[in-house]
Order: structure tokens, then C-alpha cells, then sequence
């Protein structure tokens, strides 16, 4: 909730309107800007708020990237 209210009601990804609303149709997920796994922190500056569309997006991309990697 600190990070929804820190960066407002939009997804960072496409502006879209998101709500934290239990069983709202216009949830979030929160994101690790810098993934973990390439040492991202693990603290609220490297969170973001996303819609589920975007959210499965950038998963899918760092999951090729890290497929990649040795």
C-alpha cells in the first residue's frame, strides 16, 4: 500500500487506473524495478506499482533475459 499511495492510482507501465480494492476489477502487482536476480533491492525505492497486463509483460521479458544469461 506504501508504494500504491507513494506513486498514485496509475500503473508505471501504461497509465491505466489501478485500485487496491480486494477483488476489484483494477488490481495491481508489485513490481521489483530491477528484478532480484540482477540485484535489485529488496526495499520500496526499487518497487512499482503495475496492472496485471504489464506486470505479466515485463515478467515474460526478464524471464527471456535471464533465459540468456550463462
Amino acid at each position: 500500500m506504501r508504494i500504491w499511495l507513494r506513486d498514485g492510482p496509475h500503473c508505471k507501465g501504461c497509465a491505466k487506473l489501478i485500485d487496491i480494492t480486494p477483488g476489484t476489477p483494477d488490481p495491481f502487482e508489485l513490481d521489483h524495478t530491477v528484478p532480484l536476480w540482477r540485484g535489485g533491492k529488496d526495499a520500496d525505492h526499487n518497487r512499482q506499482c503495475l496492472c496485471p497486463d504489464c506486470h505479466a509483460d515485463k515478467t515474460a521479458r526478464e524471464a527471456q533475459e535471464r533465459a540468456r544469461e550463462p
